[in-house]
């Protein structure tokens, strides 16, 4: 194999290295896929990735990162994420200095030191610097954030996001009650479950 791409697509030029892999191309100017999702009806040539974006109308995220938890719907937005973890960050705070691999990312943390909050909830109007801070936020009108922070009442859905919190906003002076905290809240949800 010397890496030539000789089948290429006669609608739009796009070459491919073998023919089957023209053969799935194909498909989207066709529209013909061996597999349909169930929920939306978008198609795939093959059955592993049709499953995967089932995960996106489910919510489960059963791809894990290995070096901070975070979960994710598919392989390819891991693959995505775990290159910050590795890659270089060449988008640099001007306020800061802190780094950046997406130039987005950047943007969004920029708010911070500006105060901009474009994000608003409909409910209580409270602001956010980005959507999924909003997002995130909504969790707690509807009851899904049990951990809460002893000495601000922030609230969030996971203990090891807690304890983040207290690292960043109260400089660590408060992990051990916020955790101690979250483990009573944790082990009291426990006891009303049996």
């Amino acid at each position: 194999h010397n890496g030539e791409r000789g089948f290429i697509c006669d609608q739009c030029g796009e070459s491919f290295a073998t023919v089957q892999g023209l053969g799935h191309h194909r498909s989207k100017h066709t529209g013909d896929y061996q597999f349909r999702c169930r929920t939306c009806d978008k198609g795939f040539n093959n059955y592993k990735l049709m499953e995967e974006h089932s995960h996106i109308h489910t919510g489960d995220k059963p791809y894990q990162c290995n070096k901070c938890d975070k979960g994710f719907a598919n392989r390819g937005s891991l693959w995505i994420h775990q290159k910050q973890h590795v890659d270089s960050k060449p988008y640099a705070c001007p306020d800061c200095g802190k780094g950046f691999s997406h130039s987005s990312h950047l943007a969004v943390h920029r708010r911070i030191h500006t105060g901009e909050k474009p994000y608003h909830c409909r409910l209580c109007g409270e602001g956010f610097i980005s959507s999924n801070h909003l997002k995130r936020h909504m969790k707690s009108h509807a009851g899904q954030l049990p951990f809460a922070c002893g000495t601000c009442k922030a609230t969030f859905g996971q203990r090891r996001q807690l304890v983040s919190h207290s690292n960043k906003v109260h400089g660590g002076q408060v992990v051990d009650e916020a955790v101690a905290m979250a483990a009573v809240q944790e082990e009291g949800a426990r006891f009303e479950e049996e």
